[in-house]
Protein backbone atom coordinates (compact mmCIF):
# COMPACT_ATOMS: atom_id res chain seq x y z
CA UNK A 1 0.00 0.00 0.00
CA UNK A 2 1.03 3.76 -0.66
CA UNK A 3 -0.40 6.79 0.37
CA UNK A 4 0.48 10.31 2.33
CA UNK A 5 0.67 10.67 6.13
CA UNK A 6 -2.48 12.50 7.27
CA UNK A 7 -1.64 13.53 10.80
CA UNK A 8 1.56 13.69 13.58
CA UNK A 9 5.15 14.25 13.22
CA UNK A 10 5.47 12.75 9.70
CA UNK A 11 1.98 14.52 8.44
CA UNK A 12 2.68 15.40 4.40
CA UNK A 13 5.13 12.76 4.17
CA UNK A 14 4.21 9.55 1.21
CA UNK A 15 4.87 6.07 2.80
CA UNK A 16 4.95 2.65 1.24
CA UNK A 17 4.06 -0.74 2.79
CA UNK A 18 4.24 -4.44 1.47
CA UNK A 19 2.34 -6.82 4.15
CA UNK A 20 1.39 -10.50 4.06
CA UNK A 21 -1.36 -11.93 5.21
CA UNK A 22 -2.71 -15.97 5.19
CA UNK A 23 -6.74 -15.44 5.82
CA UNK A 24 -6.99 -19.33 4.50
CA UNK A 25 -4.91 -20.45 8.23
CA UNK A 26 -7.81 -18.57 9.80
CA UNK A 27 -10.68 -20.37 7.91
CA UNK A 28 -13.03 -20.35 10.49
CA UNK A 29 -12.65 -16.39 11.81
CA UNK A 30 -13.06 -15.82 8.13
CA UNK A 31 -16.00 -17.64 7.47
CA UNK A 32 -17.52 -17.09 10.92
CA UNK A 33 -16.48 -13.42 10.56
CA UNK A 34 -18.39 -12.82 6.87
CA UNK A 35 -21.98 -13.38 9.07
CA UNK A 36 -21.04 -10.40 11.32
CA UNK A 37 -19.43 -7.65 8.43
CA UNK A 38 -16.76 -9.75 7.35
CA UNK A 39 -13.04 -10.11 9.07
CA UNK A 40 -12.02 -7.72 11.58
CA UNK A 41 -8.35 -8.54 12.08
CA UNK A 42 -5.70 -11.34 10.83
CA UNK A 43 -2.17 -12.07 11.93
CA UNK A 44 0.15 -9.96 9.29
CA UNK A 45 4.21 -9.94 8.78
CA UNK A 46 5.65 -6.84 6.66
CA UNK A 47 7.67 -3.62 6.43
CA UNK A 48 6.98 0.44 6.01
CA UNK A 49 8.84 3.18 5.23
CA UNK A 50 7.93 6.60 5.43
CA UNK A 51 9.84 9.85 3.21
Amino acid sequence: MSGTVQSGQFQGQSFTGQFQTDLLSGAAKCTGGALFGGVKSARFTGHYSIG
